[in-house]
């Protein structure tokens, strides 16, 4: 072979270090496109696990309206059935004599058969119960004795007036509670679908003495709330005989006290809460999280642990930029909403480093001086700035939420009901009412049937037994 000239050996070399260093540089290319991919495909999931948890009621910028989500399940899902039931009541041959087709023979059974699983609604009916009372004598001290009702019928009536039994209470405050109906609706379909005529003014003197008998359940759901590490916290109209009042709501996961007052005030938060001297200034303050929205009266308990709610602050962002869109609101959206996200996974995985990242972002975001011309975002600005800690107090707490969507979800349930009943009518009455919506919504997060606990209830008061308890029911 002859010798390679000089010149061309060193372009080969040259030639072949440019290919290395092509190759090199492919392979980190390579590398950060897939460090890149597992990002994107780790936010997704992020980002779809927020808008399952957190869905907001309109989109940003978004100008469609009326959306419908379509009936049925999505194509590739198993249709859903009802179950069967877990018992048969009665069974009910069904024989056939004739031929389908006319013919003059008789039918010859073959020994196949098939079920038919039918669910009937057997109709409320009136069951009178005569009750006989005896005398007795004791043969000790002589003293004349006479047998009584059971506890859960309560106290005996006068001489030739009926008693309703507990199932009428525990219908009516089905119907009441959850149901939604006023005391003359109630009072209707006891007429019409049972056969038992009761006036309204019946219906609600019977849940009342139940209020009166069912006290200390109620004491106790607020000595529950008094305890719990967090607390959502809202607050809504109530109308009582054409007055405007406030009911004032505490729920977390296990119980909803609901409480019905005449001032919107820090007072009341403090009266609730807190333990008070006799002048009601604070002794012994709540010790845990209060969630809520951004109302004053929140602001005035300087021994409160805020939670500020994480999505009033988003929607507020998002309407502003609803209303008059702008760059400067948009971006400042776009990563409030980013910030909200990425807290939410730091909150989870307790990440020292992503915690102080996102502290860090807000403090910027806060101090961004290039978004702070437009009045909304100076605005928002202005209020993430004095509530900077009470925004991400939940970073620490795994468990308090962020938002106070607790707190809404509970008095959704009071507003519904508002729709229907309109308010009450006395101060007595209103007390009825908030207590059984502390004990309906608290029986329902429990899990247990508000009749039967109310019923067993009832029967301890009468028998002058503790009463039992609606958390271990």
């Amino acid at each position: 072979m002859p010798p390679i000239d000089p010149a061309i050996a060193a372009i080969i070399e040259e030639l072949r270090e440019r290919l290395r260093l092509v190759e090199a540089e492919n392979a980190r290319l390579r590398k950060t496109v897939e460090e890149q991919a597992r990002k994107i495909e780790e936010q997704a999931r992020i980002i779809e696990e927020w808008k399952r948890g957190h869905r907001a009621r309109h989109r940003r910028g978004s100008k469609r309206k009326g959306a419908k989500m379509r009936p049925g399940r999505k194509p590739g899902h198993e249709a859903a059935t009802r179950p069967m039931p877990d018992h048969v009541d009665r069974e009910a041959p069904r024989t056939k004599e004739t031929c389908n087709n006319g013919c003059p023979g008789h039918l010859d059974p073959t020994g196949e058969t098939r079920e038919v699983v039918v669910e009937h609604v057997v109709p409320a009916r009136v069951e009178v119960e005569r009750n006989i009372l005896f005398e007795y004598a004791c043969s000790c001290c002589g003293e004349i004795q006479w047998s009584a009702l059971p506890p859960q019928y309560g106290p005996e009536p006068p001489p030739g007036q009926p008693l309703l039994g507990p199932g009428v209470l525990s219908m009516a405050l089905g119907l009441r509670y959850d149901m939604g109906l006023s005391f003359h609706r109630i009072a209707g379909y006891f007429a019409r679908h049972v056969g038992l005529r009761l006036t309204p003014s019946a219906v609600y003197q019977m849940i009342e003495r139940a209020a009166d008998r069912t006290r200390p359940v109620a004491d106790e759901i607020l000595e529950r709330a008094q305890m719990s590490a967090w607390l959502n916290m809202d607050e809504t109209s109530h109308w009582q005989d054409g007055d405007k009042l406030w009911a004032w709501i505490m729920a977390n996961l296990d119980l909803s006290y609901f409480h019905i007052d005449r001032s919107r005030g820090h007072d009341v938060i403090e009266r609730l809460l807190c333990e008070l001297d006799e002048g009601g200034e604070v002794v012994a303050p709540y010790e845990g999280t209060v969630v809520s929205d951004f109302m004053g009266a929140y602001r005035t308990c300087e021994w409160m642990v805020h939670q500020w709610c994480w999505v009033h602050l988003l929607r507020d962002a998002d309407k502003a930029l609803e209303l008059a869109p702008d760059d400067r609101i948009r971006r400042f959206c776009d990563r409030l909403h980013d910030i909200y996200r990425e807290a939410l996974v730091a909150q989870q995985t307790q990440d020292e480093r992503k915690k102080r990242g996102i502290r860090v972002r807000l403090g910027r975001l806060v101090a961004d001086a290039d978004l702070g011309g437009h009045p909304d975002v100076a605005r928002l600005q202005g209020r993430a700035y004095l509530e900077f800690h009470g925004l991400l107090h939940f970073l620490g707490e795994p468990d308090t939420p962020a938002h106070n969507n607790g707190g809404e979800l509970a008095a959704r349930a009071l507003v519904l009901f508002r729709k229907v009943v309109f308010g009450t009518r006395s101060e007595r009455g209103t007390g009825v009412h908030a207590h059984f919506m502390s004990l309906s919504q608290t029986a329902r997060k429990q899990g247990i049937d508000l009749g039967d606990f109310v019923t067993r209830a009832v029967a301890a008061h009468m028998s002058g037994a503790p009463p039992p308890s609606i958390f271990t029911s």
